[in-house]
């Protein structure tokens, strides 16, 4: 990714990860679909409440998949084979050490975390069994994310693709059986579709290990040499700890909002919960985007062509903006025919109308905040980033929403009018940063002039 055209790069590199999102997002997309349909209100409300406690356990998971993608495209990029392979070695290491100690953990605080977020109580059983069974199985997810996020710091974004895509069909197929209790299958609710996820992730991470091993890549699991070198370990954790930190407080944040959210009831619970995965289908190509120029960023902030990284803020713009354009008015004209996909629920459906037509056109502001958060991100700044991130949640957002709710009087609209205001510092914090060049100053190595195997996409 360090020569060529610029555009058709990222959109080469893009598509497939939008794909790998929007095919993940179907998860939890199918998920409420049939929990809306067969359980009603209260299976919409506890996955909605379940997902941010899962979030927060799983933060330094996402911090380190962060940092190992963003090392491993700039030694990539400097063309240091000898860096490159030992930090794909940590990688594994860290991994597997992490997925142990989050699952403990997760699994002790699911409980007293549903009850901190004023989880509904026709809720608080569905959600308790459905955290539970996730994080049984969260060495999957780990395993499937850590493997993904080696391949895109290679430049490879079309491997993970492919597995995501027999994992998402596994999951859909499973998830009406599991849930609703059809031909063979016992009805398990909503924790059928906890159940449906683990296995379809379980898929995809032993499908990965053997393409792997049989196709004797250069990420290819070697257990005898899977070790944590101490110096790349610092460098990863200086990266990943700030982006974890980060990822951590936007999941408290969300709990916090949740919580507020649960205090009306489980009928505007329900409703959020529509409207966000809605709203989370209309940030995936912003997210894709972002994903895919933090690895293009990293690898040509390595090789010093600082000229295309600028090159990767033009054209992510003009990509997120083009398609945001759509994917709003989309939403926001069929908000009622979309929303009525999940439920037959008038009064859920009419909250998540609300919301949706409210605030869709604030999508565009942070878009911004993505794209030069993924140069910012690619670059070795996730420090900055992780600044920006809580200042646009614990100065904006969450106060705004209780002080509209509990203050002003605003009721239940009150926790989504505070999303009129979070996005804007973080958008002019992170252009600023990337037109100015500040982001330069992060670069962590140096070119080696070593060349890469050529069982690498470039």
């Amino acid at each position: 990714m360090t020569s060529g055209s610029i555009p058709k790069l990222l959109f080469k590199f893009a598509i497939p990860i939008f794909f790998s999102n929007l095919l993940q997002g179907m998860y939890a997309f199918v998920d409420r679909i049939w929990l809306g349909r067969l359980l009603g209100r209260s299976g919409l409300a506890a996955i909605s409440t379940s997902m941010p406690v899962f979030f927060i356990v799983i933060a330094l998971a996402v911090g380190f998949a962060m940092s190992s993608t963003i090392l491993i495209s700039q030694y990539f990029g400097a063309k240091d084979h000898n860096n490159l392979k030992r930090s794909i070695s940590t990688t594994y290491a860290f991994s597997i050490i992490a997925a142990i100690v989050l699952t403990i953990l997760g699994l002790l605080l699911t409980t007293p975390l549903l009850k901190l977020v004023n989880t509904p109580p026709e809720a608080f059983l569905y959600a308790q069994s459905y955290m539970t069974i996730m994080f049984s199985g969260l060495i999957f997810i780990f395993a499937y994310n850590m493997f993904g996020a080696i391949l895109r710091g290679l430049g490879d974004s079309k491997t993970p693709l492919y597995f995501v895509i027999i994992a998402t069909v596994i999951n859909m197929i499973l998830d009406p059986l599991l849930i609703g209790g059809y031909w063979i299958f016992p009805k398990l609710g909503v924790a059928g579709a906890a159940y449906a996820t683990i296995f379809a992730q379980a898929v995809a991470a032993i499908l990965c290990y053997l393409y792997l091993k049989y196709q004797k890549h250069l990420i290819e699991v070697k257990f005898k040499t899977i070790r944590i070198h101490q110096d790349i370990i610092r460098k990863m954790f200086k990266l990943g700890l700030p982006t974890a930190f980060q990822y951590g407080a936007m999941s408290i944040s969300s709990m916090f909002l949740m919580a507020l959210v649960n205090s009306f009831g489980v009928t505007f619970a329900a409703g959020m919960s529509v409207a966000w995965q809605i709203e989370a289908l209309i940030y995936m190509p912003g997210m894709a985007l972002g994903s895919a120029i933090a690895a293009f960023a990293g690898q040509n902030v390595g090789a010093k062509r600082y000229d295309r990284v600028l090159g990767s803020f033009k054209w992510g713009i003009i990509y997120i903006y083009s398609i945001l354009a759509f994917g709003i008015s989309l939403c926001y004209i069929f908000a009622p025919q979309i929303s009525s996909i999940f439920t037959n629920d008038q009064e859920v459906i009419a909250v998540s109308i609300d919301y949706i037509r409210l605030v869709s056109w604030t999508y565009f502001i942070y878009a911004i905040a993505q794209i030069s958060n993924g140069i910012i991100n690619g670059s070795g700044g996730t420090r900055f980033t992780m600044i920006t991130s809580l200042v646009q949640l614990y100065i904006f957002r969450i106060p705004i929403a209780y002080i509209l709710v509990y203050l002003f009087d605003f009721g239940q609209r009150g926790t989504y009018f505070a999303v009129l205001f979070t996005p804007w510092f973080a958008a002019i914090a992170g252009v600023y940063y990337v037109l100015s060049g500040k982001y330069k100053k992060h670069r962590l190595i140096e070119p080696s002039g070593e060349a890469l195997p050529s069982n690498t996409e470039p």
